[in-house]
């Protein structure tokens, strides 16, 4: 009988003894995956990335620059519609008896500001440490600060 599977296995031809296909014993072959039908497999990947990147033709990428400017404009759009609503108020921190702050009073004279109260926690969250202190759209402004800086940055 063993001579008989080694006549065999001589004769099998191109795919093999067993089945005309290749018998890994031991494990060592690793089958291979087959490959993505596309190049960017993200499926979360908006529609012109990935027609740009499976086929990176000048079509494809002057769609892909058209949708990434309308994506910005529209970006910007609802930036301006957020600092619409957004309060434009100026918290004030200043401390009694501080003539810096007598000072910045008069420069503030007509502009609308919230004074916040010494011990609240907006002066932990705004980092004040010396007064006067004005924040402005959430930029602060330490120290005495002139009226146009201020109405320059109310303006923004």
């Amino acid at each position: 009988m063993l001579e008989v599977t080694a006549v065999l296995a001589l004769l099998g031809g191109e795919g093999g003894f067993f089945g005309r296909r290749e018998v890994d014993f031991w494990g060592t072959r690793r089958a291979e995956a087959p490959a993505p039908a596309q190049s960017w497999a993200d499926a979360a990947a908006p529609e012109p990335v990935k027609r740009l990147l499976d086929a990176p033709t000048p079509q494809n990428a002057r769609a892909y620059v058209d949708w990434q400017k309308e994506r910005l404009r529209r970006l910007q759009a609802a930036m301006a519609a957020v600092q619409a609503v957004a309060p434009k108020d100026v918290l004030y921190f200043a401390r009694e008896g501080c003539r810096w702050c007598a000072l910045q009073e008069k420069e503030l004279e007509g502009i609308p500001v919230t004074r916040v109260q010494e011990g609240s926690p907006l002066w932990e969250e705004h980092a004040v440490t010396a007064t006067p202190t004005l924040v402005v759209r959430g930029k602060a402004l330490r120290g005495f600060t002139p009226r146009e800086a201020v109405l320059k940055e109310i303006g923004r």
